[in-house]
């Protein structure tokens, strides 16, 4: 059955690792010509996720809950399956795509040859890779250094694990090489907690030997990236990444050059869609430029209790064309901007939003304040409940462009069902009658496939 190894999934335990490296292992070999025979040819896609990499237990806390937590001592510890690992991985010569939700760095300590055997898999284009510190950088720039050719990988997903400091990401060392190696084949990146200066930016000193000449690097297929604690101005974004697309914005993804601020903003072209916290988005937008952008998922809103200085009306002026909204909602927001965002969306087709409500607060705010935020639980100087189809047939009779919907709401962390609605709107474009609008409920399996058409759909001009 080599269909069923197209795409291996592995996260039950690593007992199960070892039993699948094992087969592959004693089931494969290389035929007189060198070809490849049996299962590791097959396998496409592998992943060994959390599970496959740490035995689970189930413990009992003090309050009698049960949850899995790692056992004590590992019975199973990298040093156990790491050199079986290389040894499948030099087995599968069609692997296109690798996820390895281990330490990358002990694997590497315990089997040298880890990075050089990935890394000769032929047709590979994806990797997703955890616990990238020196020791996993060092031997996968000395993999690259001895590779002959360069890399066609079109995604790669780098992240730390615990206690890895910030690293700088080089052109001809360490894991940066890697990336170098791939400019001209990379679509998707996703990098934490990476300095990238030294790979964006080209430095050489003029034949007088007096000016310093900058030059970018270009990653010209690039189209989505994300970024978690990285070092890299928006200016070096724009000029590497010339196509870029999509970014999502994780912790501290950027820095601002205050001095070029103040008469210069970075130009973003092709950016049709950002994702991540309000505060993040706020700021990219107040030193960037992006007049195409069709779609914002803002994860979470700021807290003014931290003390953030966000300006609240920046991302509505920056996006009258936006077409699709994603949004979650904390009560402690803040409500005034959303008077002005319900306002500024000329063009939105679809919305999503999620209340994180806590019930001994006083959600009066949301209730009167913004009646398109109106909650489902009473509150002073609210009557009567508000169903979640009251609050859909607010945003439906605001905001006149809106096709499709869903609402979401979490009291206390309980989380309540998704409720989908399709907005049906009288067929004589010119009625003002908000009385004619109606709202269609939809089950989930729908519900899901309309999101989805109408989100992608936003980013097509």
């Amino acid at each position: 059955m080599p269909y069923l190894l197209l795409t291996v999934s592995l996260n039950q335990s690593p007992e199960q690792l070892i039993d699948f490296l094992h087969f592959i292992i004693n089931n494969s070999h290389r035929n007189i010509d060198g070809e490849i025979i049996g299962p590791g040819h097959y396998v496409l896609a592998f992943e060994i996720l959390t599970f496959a990499c740490t035995t689970a237990v189930e413990i009992q806390d003090d309050d009698g809950y049960y949850h899995f937590a790692p056992a004590e001592p590992e019975p199973y510890p990298i040093d156990a399956w790491a050199p079986l690992l290389t040894k499948a991985l030099a087995l599968m010569p069609n692997l296109r795509s690798v996820v390895v939700e281990a330490d990358i760095d002990d694997i590497c300590l315990h089997s040298p040859d880890f990075a050089a055997t990935l890394l000769a898999c032929p047709r590979l284009t994806d990797m997703n890779l955890l616990g990238i510190g020196t020791p996993a950088s060092n031997s996968f720039g000395q993999a690259i250094y001895s590779k002959q050719g360069v890399m066609r990988l079109r995604k790669v997903q780098h992240h730390i694990g615990d206690g890895i400091k910030k690293f700088e990401l080089l052109k001809t060392e360490g894991f940066g090489s890697v990336l170098f190696s791939s400019k001209e084949h990379l679509e998707d990146l996703s990098l934490e907690s990476a300095c990238m200066h030294s790979l964006l930016v080209d430095e050489r000193t003029s034949p007088a030997g007096s000016v310093v000449i900058r030059t970018p690097v270009v990653f010209p297929r690039l189209v989505s990236i994300t970024l978690d604690d990285c070092d890299v101005y928006l200016d070096e974004l724009a000029n590497s990444f010339p196509g870029l697309r999509t970014v999502i914005f994780k912790f501290k993804p950027f820095l601002i050059n205050d001095e070029k601020s103040l008469y210069h903003k970075p130009s973003f072209p092709n950016l049709t869609s950002i994702q991540g916290h309000y505060q993040y988005i706020s700021k990219f937008l107040q030193h960037a430029s992006c007049v195409n952008l069709l779609r914002l998922v803002i994860d979470l809103l700021w807290d003014p209790t931290t003390g953030e200085d966000v300006p609240e009306f920046v991302v509505t002026q920056a996006v009258p064309c936006l077409k699709s909204l994603h949004i979650t909602h904390r009560e402690n927001s803040g409500v005034s901007w959303w008077k002005e965002f319900s306002q500024s969306l000329p063009a939105l087709n679809y919305l999503f939003v999620s209340f994180q409500i806590e019930a001994t607060r006083n959600p009066e705010g949301l209730c009167i304040h913004v009646p398109s935020l109106l909650s489902s639980r009473a509150s002073p100087g609210v009557q009567a409940m508000v169903t979640e189809h009251a609050i859909a047939l607010s945003y439906a009779k605001r905001i006149k462009s809106l096709k499709y919907m869903d609402i979401h709401k979490a009291i206390d962390s309980i989380k309540a069902p998704r409720i989908w609605w399709k907005i049906i709107r009288p067929q004589n474009e010119y009625s003002n009658n908000e009385d004619d609008v109606q709202l269609v409920a939809i089950n989930e399996v729908e519900g899901m496939a309309l999101r989805d058409w109408y989100d992608m759909d936003s980013l097509v001009r």
